[in-house]
């Protein structure tokens, strides 16, 4: 295999030739019609998008289960909801916030101006490509966001205040739930119970859908076995295609190849462990190599077998997540400084996600929705050519090329 010396991300910006095997490339999906948008990122913006990827894959590390069939995710939804979250803290709460979301060092400014070029580009990248973000602000009746941090958040996220009324928690989670439905196009939309209703809630959603550049044929895809992480087997529709153009390399005993989508703005990463290690084991291979010095990937033609793909995970474990990662403050009723959100002392008690993650024969589609209960602060707070033969537990993650922004990351154990 043909070896070549540019990193990844420019990997992702030469567009590949259309697939020669008509039989796998069904009439009008190959080629790239309109070059990428490159986001083109600041030395600071850099630092903020690597501390961004770091968090994903300690996030994976927080919540991934062995015994779980499905561990999916957005570090995006997530980074986006707590962005909201750093904006409104000060002082040492906010030092926190910025060390995990934008890298030691970074001021608010930097955030805010990642986020912001995520908010505004990402969307507008590929045509052949849907990608919804949206933010929200929700007060409850008699409370009230102070009117420059609704501002900011206007203007580095298009984030809307809405309100709802805390004592009838049911038609405030239905409202809550609604915004979500529709902006995620109903992939979520039970997130919130009347009993998650808080006195302020912060809101993300998040929502992709595109096509492979190089479909898999249906007419290819059979029923195989699966080998789940407890040997035991499943039959899945497997897909396949003999000839998939993209990029491949070792890490590790792990296999990864790098497959785009649409005009090649979006990729998937596939990692493959070698049979006995665990999908965990793979996205730590994976991460060894699509991180900070990104390495060298060859041109392949992989004969790639990839199940159909339909996976699903809510978490309220967030709060402990973040937590071992050095946020503390900010969930600590006596500790956390928040006043550039409101004028009463308030605290994070809640964090609730939902993300899931459709694979089949035309593309990939994905939703995730973020939900960040802030609670006015109690004495006693509740805080709520190779060849690839995906047959066995593997991770993957959605990724944006040019600025390397990590959309969705997740592991399949069992199908």
């Amino acid at each position: 295999m043909k070896r070549i010396t540019f990193p990844i991300l420019a990997l992702m910006l030469v567009p590949i030739a259309a697939c020669s095997d008509d039989s796998e490339q069904p009439e009008g999906t190959g080629g790239v019609d309109t070059p990428p948008t490159v986001i083109n990122v600041t030395a600071a913006e850099s630092q903020a998008v690597e501390a961004s990827n770091d968090a994903a894959y300690a996030l994976f590390d927080e919540l991934y289960r062995a015994d779980d069939a499905y561990t999916v995710f957005s570090p995006l939804s997530l980074h986006m909801a707590m962005t909201m979250v750093a904006n409104g803290a000060t002082d040492e709460t906010q030092d926190e916030l910025l060390a995990v979301l934008a890298g030691e060092g970074a001021t608010i400014d930097d955030l805010n101006s990642l986020s912001n070029k995520l908010y505004t580009t990402l969307p507008a990248t590929d045509p052949k490509t849907t990608v919804k973000i949206a933010n929200s602000m929700w007060h409850g009746s008699g409370l009230a966001f102070l009117p420059s941090f609704s501002k900011k958040m206007d203007e580095v996220m298009g984030a809307s205040v809405k309100a709802y009324d805390v004592s009838n928690p049911a038609q405030a989670a239905a409202e809550v739930n609604g915004w979500i439905s529709q902006n995620t196009s109903g992939h979520i939309d039970k997130l919130v119970s009347p009993d998650d209703i808080g006195d302020f809630m912060l809101a993300n959603a998040l929502y992709f859908k595109s096509v492979w550049a190089h479909k898999f044929n249906k007419s290819n895809t059979r029923e195989e076995s699966f080998v789940n992480s407890d040997f035991s087997t499943t039959k899945v529709p497997m897909m396949h295609h003999s000839a998939m153009e993209g990029f491949y390399a070792e890490a590790g005993s792990t296999q990864v190849a790098v497959v785009p989508f649409g005009n090649h703005a979006y990729y998937i990463v596939l990692a493959l462990p070698e049979r006995g290690k665990s999908a965990a084991d793979a996205v730590h291979d994976m991460a060894s190599i699509c991180h900070v010095a990104l390495p060298a990937f060859g041109n392949a033609e992989i004969d790639i077998k990839l199940p159909k793909l339909k996976a699903k995970m809510s978490s309220e474990e967030i709060i402990d997540a973040y937590k071992n990662m050095g946020v503390t403050r900010v969930f600590d009723a006596t500790k956390a400084q928040v006043s550039d959100m409101c004028d009463i002392p308030v605290s994070v008690g809640k964090i609730m996600h939902e993300c899931v993650v459709e694979l089949d024969e035309d593309g990939a589609e994905a939703a995730a929705a973020t939900l960040v209960g802030v609670f006015v602060t109690a004495p006693t707070p509740v805080f709520l050519k190779p060849k690839m033969v995906f047959d066995h537990p593997f991770a993957f993650m959605i990724v944006e090329a040019s600025s390397r922004t990590i959309l969705f990351m997740g592991a399949v154990n069992r199908m």
